[in-house]
């Protein structure tokens, strides 16, 4: 396992981790404007512009970088990836070998109207990377001749402990192929698409909460085969509905940043007539 703390300073930062590395990102950022930023979710706290609301984009951009995102949890600010081995295109347009880790700073900066300099400076917290590889085999069970060597409190904690490991290690295999199935990644497209979900509209949530427990439902009673063309489709349909609360929570979020510019323009403007009258009245005078 390796630590290290994400560096912001830069557009990217190299992994020398091999394919199947799983990392997790915990932690985040607060930015002057309110929000939280982690590794992939932006959060807006309720105030004047608007109610709390997520966003999906966060401060890593994943698929640039090599990596696919496997899990995240905007409350804990904890999200898990994995290297799959594929070049990441900004790794290579950047002259960087990939893995690496690819900053969202610049769109971040843009939809704030600032430098990336300014946005970076004002963000307070930080996020701690950590890479696990495959765990290694449980060692092999001690086995005296003896039968007092048997019985020695040594040995029986020995074997005990070897017993646990593989235990673990034998659940951590399970656990993982199942989260790599087809039928888990089914169960993650969906939960996902669910928890975005809760951030939308009151009517697109109404709409398709129910169709989404179908799909659930189907899986778990082995109505739809995950493995079938049929679940292909409703991955399809899934990603589309994925992609379409993204778009509306983002052009929520322009909207708002659009009107705040509106009131400060129409502000600004108000005030120069203010001071060309004003200087108008002292000439006469």
């Amino acid at each position: 396992m390796g630590e290290f703390k994400l560096p912001i300073d830069k557009l990217v930062h190299p992994l020398s981790v091999p394919p199947g590395t799983e990392l997790t990102f915990s932690g985040s950022y607060r930015t002057q404007d309110g929000a939280t930023l982690d590794a992939a979710t932006t959060t807006w706290p309720a105030g004047e512009s608007g109610p709390a609301g997520v966003d999906a984009g966060g401060i890593i951009d994943f698929a640039a970088g090599g990596l696919r995102m496997v899990s995240r949890d905007p409350t804990t600010h904890e999200v898990v990836a994995i290297v799959t081995g594929d070049e990441g295109p900004v790794c290579k347009a950047l002259g960087t070998k990939s893995p690496c880790l690819v900053l969202r700073t610049v769109p971040l900066s843009r939809t704030r109207l600032v430098t990336v300099n300014e946005l970076t400076k004002s963000m307070m917290g930080g996020i701690t990377v950590k890479h696990f590889e495959p765990p290694p085999p449980p060692p092999p069970s001690v086995l005296a001749p003896a039968a007092d060597l048997l019985k020695h409190p040594a040995t029986i904690s020995l074997l005990a402990v070897s017993t646990l490991a593989g235990v673990g290690a034998l659940a951590w295999v399970i656990r993982r192929r199942q989260q790599l199935s087809a039928e888990g990644q089914l169960r993650a497209l969906t939960k996902r698409v669910q928890a975005k979900l809760q951030a939308a509209d009151a009517a697109l949530v109404a709409t398709l909460t129910p169709a989404l427990k179908r799909v659930v439902s189907s899986v778990s009673n082995k109505k739809l085969d995950a493995q079938s063309p049929e679940a292909e489709r409703v991955k399809a349909l899934l990603l589309r509905i994925e992609s379409s609360i993204e778009d509306s929570q983002r052009a929520k979020e322009n909207a708002k940043q659009q009107a705040a510019a509106d009131e400060l323009v129409i502000e600004m403007e108000a005030a120069m007539e203010a001071a060309e009258e004003t200087m108008r009245a002292a000439r006469h005078h």
